[in-house]
């Protein structure tokens, strides 16, 4: 028997391994698997192609219908518009339709084949292939494209002609109010009234903030690495910038709030310096005048409580024994009795005690306690003493109304 010969191999570059899918309507492509392995890793992850290289799904039971196929949740036209993209088979195969390019650019960004899609946008975005504007606002919401959404917003708020009634039922009544508004506020700084100062797209982009923020988070997923790139580079300007005027605020807010502090500071020394001019005039023009002195007046030296005196004792003539008071019985000054010596009365001397008329009586001797007391009498009613003169507060008692009178 003639030895057997192995088997022969298969070259992994240039014999082509193929993979089959089969389409909603019924249809089976049997295309190259290399482009679907490596344009896109999201496409091999959902749909598990692997990169060994088998004939696994070329096996048939009748050698027409393959075992496996994979199934795809899209119809055979769209589809073989995108492998006419992917996998072409001439270089100069027939033009595609807007249609077409629609069909390329939905399953190219719904599968992740990033490339595709770039090529796509760049086909419908030129001028033979341009969308009217309401088209392109809802393409841009569906497929995730913010330049179309901004560019269709700014078309409509520049045109010359305000949103109709069904164009805005088309856009959505709250989007369409929004838009409407923008749109005030541009035709007025157009014509020179006071605006926004902020540009047009930023008004957009702040205006519809939480749509452009998810457009903005599934377009980076779409990116290609240039693309991203790009888009970070954009990102960090447009950041920088935003610092820079919000720096540039704070800046003229603290310039303005000096200057305005200078300004009241002038004014104040303005003013201050004015009331010292009219204070210096004033005192120019009035005469010098002296401080008035303010006399403080002595208070009197006050010794004691001064009590009424009383009433004098009289003697009867030819008689030791004193008339009655006034005021008493006749019966009680004619008794008879012991002569009495009258007593000064128990009161608060009015004098210093070495000045008290009752101080001579107990330095007399004895038989001169009259003359003495009549002394002090005299002392009493202004007479030189030897004490000095009574002090003026002191009642003058006249000579005549003495207490002791002899006749």
């Amino acid at each position: 028997m003639p030895p057997s010969t192995p088997a022969p191999k298969y070259d992994t570059e240039f014999y082509p391994d193929t993979i089959t899918f089969l389409t909603d309507d019924n249809v089976l492509f049997d295309v190259p698997k290399r482009p679907f392995l490596t344009r896109s890793t999201l496409f091999a992850e959902e749909h598990k192609i692997g990169a060994t290289f088998s004939f696994e799904n070329s096996l048939t039971l009748d050698q027409n219908v393959p075992v496996n196929p994979i199934p795809l949740q899209v119809d055979a036209a769209p589809f073989q518009a995108f492998c006419k993209i992917l996998c072409p088979r001439d270089r100069y195969q027939a033009k595609h339709t807007q249609v077409q390019w629609f069909s390329v650019l939905k399953l190219a960004t719904a599968w992740r084949f990033n490339d595709i899609r770039q090529k796509a946008l760049e086909k419908l975005n030129t001028p033979e292939f341009k969308l009217p504007v309401f088209d392109r606002i809802n393409r841009g919401q569906e497929l995730n494209i913010s330049a179309w959404v901004t560019s269709g917003y700014t078309e409509i708020v520049t045109r010359s002609s305000p949103i109709a009634f069904d164009e805005a039922e088309k856009l959505g009544w709250q989007t369409a109010i929004s838009l409407t508004a923008i749109r005030e506020n541009y035709i007025r700084a157009k014509y020179g009234k006071k605006g926004s100062s902020t540009t047009l797209e930023e008004q957009i982009t702040c205006a519809f903030q939480s749509e452009f923020d998810r457009i903005y988070l599934a377009e980076q997923h779409c990116m290609m690495p240039k693309e991203r790139e790009q888009a970070e580079q954009v990102r960090l300007k447009k950041v920088q910038a935003e610092e820079e005027a919000k720096r540039e605020r704070e800046c003229e807010r603290l310039r303005a709030e000096l200057a305005e502090k200078e300004k009241r500071q002038k004014k104040e020394n303005e003013d201050l310096a004015k009331k010292r001019e009219t204070l210096k005039a004033l005192e120019a023009a009035s005469p010098a005048t002296p401080k008035p002195v303010v006399a403080v007046a002595a208070k009197p030296l006050v010794l004691g409580p001064v009590k009424p005196q009383a009433e004098p004792v009289t003697f009867a003539p030819g008689s030791m024994a004193p008339n009655p008071p006034s005021g008493t019985s006749s019966s009680l000054a004619a008794a008879p009795g012991p002569s009495v010596v009258p007593q000064p009365a128990a009161s608060a001397p009015v004098f210093p005690p070495n000045n008290s008329p009752f101080a001579a009586l107990k330095q007399s001797t004895v038989g001169q306690g009259l003359g003495a007391f009549a002394t002090q009498n005299t002392f009493n009613a202004g007479a030189n003493s030897p004490f000095g003169v009574a002090p003026a507060n002191v009642t003058q008692v006249p000579s005549s109304n003495a207490p002791f009178s002899f006749k």
